[in-house]
C-alpha cells in the first residue's frame, strides 16, 4: 500500500512538471506580436541535438513550408495545447559558434491574399 501511495505520488509530481513547463513555455510567448522562445536555452554542442522552438503564432495561420530558423528548415512542425507554432531543428544544421547567439524564426501567414505576409521573431540562447 505504501509503495502504491509512493508510485502514485511520484507520478503526479512529473505530470505537475510537465503542466508547469508547458505553461511557462506558452506565458513566455504571450503578446499580439509574434514572439519565440527556444528550449533549452544554454545549448551545450556537444550534447544537444536537437532545438525546440515555442511560438505565440496560430498554427494554422502559417504557410507551413516557409518555417525557417537563420535559414535553417525544421527536422519537424507541430502545434502546442494553445494552438500555437512548435518547431523542431537539428542543432547540427544551425552551425552554431559557442557564445551569445541570436536566432530567428522567419516565415510568411497563409493569408489567402495574392501575397502572403511575412513573420519573424528572435531570441538569444547561449552556445557552448
Amino acid at each position: 500500500m505504501k509503495k502504491t501511495f509512493l508510485g502514485v505520488l511520484a507520478l503526479s509530481g512529473v505530470v505537475g512538471l510537465g503542466l508547469v513547463g508547458t505553461v511557462m513555455a506558452n506565458s513566455a510567448v504571450d503578446g499580439d506580436l509574434p514572439a519565440m522562445m527556444a528550449s533549452p536555452q544554454m545549448i551545450v554542442l556537444a550534447k544537444v541535438t536537437t532545438l525546440t522552438i515555442h511560438t505565440n503564432i496560430p498554427a494554422t495561420d502559417v504557410d507551413l513550408a516557409t518555417v525557417a530558423l537563420n535559414g535553417v528548415a525544421p527536422t519537424g512542425l507541430g502545434v502546442d495545447n494553445c494552438g500555437h507554432l512548435v518547431a523542431k531543428f537539428a542543432v547540427a544544421d544551425l552551425a552554431l559558434d559557442p557564445g551569445e547567439v541570436t536566432l530567428t524564426l522567419t516565415g510568411l501567414y497563409d493569408d489567402d491574399a495574392d501575397e502572403d505576409t511575412a513573420f519573424a521573431a528572435s531570441c538569444v540562447v547561449t552556445a557552448k
